[in-house]
């Protein structure tokens, strides 16, 4: 078998530079499915199912002759059509306090099968920003004080994924009443965020911030309610949601309710990401990246996730 071949550049103190071609006779592992599906209240099903490949090989090998059966409670409802390459979807949209399975079928492989529920939606009861408010010397920049408060219900493990975002508008219409140029919200456009990052204990006990490269890189956070009360809060420090020139309410909080499968997941990608530096590869790094951490997966037989999570919209109180 051909060895696979990786060529590095090499910094020699700093002075020089070259290129070393290096020669590892690297086996290739058995190809294995992947199956990756979040569903949430309202939307259609949809399943994508792909291939492991080669290492060194480019792209993604999509399945177009999986069998996709789709039960609830046990009771078949229907097998999933193909929508498009390596994509199934259903024609029923599923709901909270049903549990969801899923199994497939791909010649050649074991008949792979995993299930899902999706939570209930968790009541934000107040979010507020103080803009600007805090000056980050690491990141040497300005960002946002949120404050997020919800009711967590008790007697019930409970697992959520936070995030914001923000709406603008993209332009102006000419109001003949007034004469004036008026936004529209047909151009209206929604903006993630530059920056996310926590002091509270809650975020903190997650273990989880020492896994980012660093903070403009991180789009949420995922946690559980071991330290959450009934009526919990939660403080972040965000950038990019909120300008000067925007109206009053245009910075969002998106609170998700999220599976346990849903949080092990995210938890287990995050390390993942670190150690194997994705987003941050250059030369000065490529012998300091540090060994796979394994994705956790729900999938019987294959790998990749199904897993639930409703999720709640909130527009922030700007406050001085």
């Amino acid at each position: 078998m051909k060895p696979n071949v990786f060529i590095f550049l090499i910094y020699i103190l700093g002075i020089c530079s070259c290129s070393v071609k290096i020669e590892l006779d690297i086996p290739d592992s058995p190809p294995q499915i992947v199956v990756n599906s979040l569903i949430t209240k309202d939307s259609l099903i949809t399943v994508n199912i792909s291939k492991t490949v080669p290492m060194l090989s480019e792209g993604v090998s999509f399945v177009n002759n999986a069998e996709v059966e789709l039960l609830a409670d046990g009771s078949f409802i229907e097998n999933l059509h193909q929508k498009e390459t390596g994509i199934y979807q259903s024609t029923i949209t599923p709901q909270t306090g049903i549990n969801y399975q899923i199994y497939i079928d791909v010649p050649g492989f074991n008949r792979m099968s995993s299930s899902a529920n999706i939570p209930e939606p968790i009541t934000i009861t107040e979010g507020t920003i103080k803009v600007d408010s805090y000056y980050d010397q690491q990141q040497m920049q300005s960002v946002s004080e949120v404050e997020i408060s919800f009711y967590d219900p008790p007697q019930i493990e409970n697992y959520y994924q936070i995030s914001f975002y923000s709406y603008s508008f993209g332009g102006y219409a000419w109001d003949t009443l007034t004469n004036t140029f008026i936004v529209t919200d047909s151009t209206r456009y929604y903006a993630g965020i530059s920056y996310l990052n926590s002091k509270d204990p809650i975020i903190i006990s997650e273990g989880d911030l020492q896994y980012y490269i660093d903070p403009g890189r991180i789009r949420s956070f995922v946690f559980s309610d071991k330290l959450l009360d009934k009526n919990s809060s939660v403080k972040f420090l965000v950038g990019g949601i909120a300008c000067n020139d925007c109206p009053t309410g245009e910075s969002c909080a998106l609170l998700r309710n999220i599976s346990y499968d849903y949080y092990k997941y995210h938890k287990s990608w995050v390390r993942q990401a670190f150690n194997q530096g994705i987003g941050n590869f250059d030369a000065t790094n490529m012998f300091l990246v540090n060994n796979p951490n394994d994705l956790y997966s729900n999938i019987e037989n294959g790998l990749g996730i199904f897993a639930g999570y409703s999720e709640t919209h909130f527009e922030l109180e700007v406050i001085e």
